[in-house]
């Protein structure tokens, strides 16, 4: 009888501390997990942080370039003169914090990498208009029209991510929003005066009319 306590004691004891480790094994690993989880949460904040600052570094340098193509097309008009319009590079789209795209949601990553994309685009849609029919002052208002377009869907989207993902103070790009709103809403008001006939980049064209501010009237 006491050999079958004993038995029964040894066996009861290793069970118990079967399901001691077993259980301690899950807690390890639903710790180690939560660390992980962490620390990838702490990981993808800082990479939505840095491409939300890439979009406001482009918005800003689309400010900067459109102060820069008033300046030169008014020294062009009033002096004859096109160094400064000469002098003016490129912008271009891209992210120079160069982000670790996969451990972004794929919806979030499809979103944000259309920007350049269209972005190039359009420039080739300019330099077209160029070869075939426009001149230098229609070029930069094309120009201008793009700057402000994808400016002001940068500034946007840097928003989203700020105030949504991160849940964070919006970056100071009010006064770059308010330049690229303004020189779009002008040409809303082209747009309005010539019957949806005006001559503008795709992507104005497209947004005006599905706004329905000007149908156009059929010819």
């Amino acid at each position: 009888m006491e050999s079958h306590n004993w038995t029964t004691l040894v066996l009861s004891s290793a069970l118990v501390s079967a399901c001691v480790n077993i259980a301690w094994s899950a807690t390890a690993k639903f710790l180690d997990h939560k660390k992980e989880s962490k620390k990838e949460k702490h990981t993808r904040s800082h990479t939505y942080l840095n491409i939300a600052n890439d979009l406001e570094l482009f918005a800003k340098s689309c400010d900067e370039q459109l102060h820069m193509i008033f300046i030169g097309l008014k020294e062009r008009q009033e002096f004859h003169d096109e160094r400064k319009l000469d002098s003016i590079k490129n912008i271009e789209f891209n992210f120079p914090s160069t982000p670790e795209w996969k451990d972004l949601p794929v919806s979030f990553v499809a979103e944000i990498k259309s920007l350049p994309e269209k972005y190039h685009s359009s420039e080739k849609w300019i330099i077209e208009q160029w070869n075939t029919w426009a001149d230098v002052e229609e070029t930069y208002k094309f120009e201008e029209e793009r700057l402000a377009f994808y400016g002001l869907a940068a500034c946007n989207a840097a928003t989203k991510i700020k105030t949504k993902e991160l849940k964070i103070k919006n970056g100071d790009t009010d006064e770059y929003k308010e330049h690229f709103v303004a020189i779009i809403e002008d040409r809303r008001n082209l747009f309005i005066a010539k019957n949806g006939d005006a001559d503008l980049i795709p992507e104005l064209n497209n947004k005006f009319n599905l706004d329905n501010i000007a149908p156009r009237t059929p010819r």
